[in-house]
């Protein structure tokens, strides 16, 4: 159960991560494990405390770490500080020559792309396997980085673009890391003006076609970790004249707890801190219902309350064999 709150933590986490000060979100868990437990949670730009049921929830952002979960056990996690490395690497992709008819599909037409070296790719790797440890499985990826570098091309960042004048706005990212000392990892984007569609994948087997590596994830049986990993999801907006209307949804595989989110978001075109929710996070194995429930969101001048948690699992320098025991990954 204190695993399912941290999910829900997670969910808030993921609705809240663009709010403004000063939201009171209220709300009841309908079905699942907490079935008829009702939300109580205050918001702020960097805090969150509040109820759902009988327990208290709590996430605290403090400089560049991240602690969320529940009085009694929360996790400690390090945000990597990648904005400044990615705008220096988009800056990069956009001073490349853009190649007519590097035909992706017959909607990407064109494309720019770089190469990043083992001295750019390790760094990079090791700030993300700290801030989402679960991508490490079995523990075996961060010590492997350790004092890796060189010149030798460990990735490749490609943009493709389709034409212009009939598809605006419509692009795809990929980056294809292949290190020798990593699992390859395919990160992949696909955005137009109707939404977007992503996978972040990393295979532990040999990769010479990444559609059918990303099939064989998507197959495999749950708690299967020898493949690999993935988190695959998509997201739909509409922006209307009175509120804007966003859905998000998102499954990982190849993990030990096969998991799907979804999330219908409704937000006030004038205050973003006016908006309505509906959740739903599911095993995708059985198809049972893990936590599924409603939100709502209005202004408020009070803030939350400081707590203290029993138990803080700190990831922020990776997960151990105990730590991964306690989360159950």
């Amino acid at each position: 159960m204190k695993k399912m709150l941290c999910c829900l933590v997670a969910l808030l986490t993921l609705i809240l991560s663009a709010q403004a000060e000063g939201s009171l979100i209220t709300g009841e868990i309908t079905e699942g494990l907490l079935a008829d437990s009702p939300i109580y949670v205050l918001v702020d730009g960097s805090a969150l405390s509040g109820t759902v049921g009988s327990t208290t929830l709590l996430a605290q952002l403090e400089g560049s770490t991240l602690l969320a979960g529940t009085d009694s056990r929360a996790v400690k996690f390090a945000l990597p500080q990648l904005q400044e490395k990615l705008s220096a690497l988009m800056a990069r992709l956009t001073e490349q020559p853009t190649y007519e008819n590097a035909v992706y599909s017959s909607l990407f037409i064109q494309a720019q792309q770089i190469e990043l070296t083992a001295d750019e790719v390790a760094p990079l790797a090791r700030e993300i396997l700290t801030f989402l440890p679960m991508l490490d499985v079995n523990g075996d990826l961060l010590p492997s980085l350790a004092g890796a570098g060189g010149s030798e091309t460990w990735a490749t960042v490609t943009r493709y673009t389709a034409d212009e004048r009939q598809y605006p706005g419509t692009w795809m990212m990929q980056i294809n890391e292949f290190a020798p000392v990593l699992p390859a990892m395919r990160l992949e984007i696909r955005s137009d003006e109707y939404g977007a569609n992503f996978v972040l994948a990393l295979s532990r087997q040999p990769v010479t076609d990444w559609d059918e590596t990303i099939a064989a994830l998507s197959d495999a049986a749950p708690g299967d970790t020898s493949l690999g990993q993935m988190i695959k999801g998509f997201t739909m907006v509409d922006n209307g004249s009175s509120e804007k209307w966003l859905y998000v949804e998102a499954a990982c595989f190849g993990f030990t707890l096969p998991l799907r989110l979804g999330v219908d978001l409704f937000i006030d075109a004038v205050d973003a801190r006016q908006w309505t929710a509906e959740f739903d996070l599911i095993n995708d194995d059985t198809r049972e219902t893990v936590l599924h429930g409603n939100l709502e969101s209005t202004a408020t001048a009070q803030a939350p309350a400081p707590v203290e948690s029993a138990q803080v699992i700190d990831l922020t320098d990776g997960m151990d064999d105990s730590e991964r025991s306690l989360l159950a990954w």
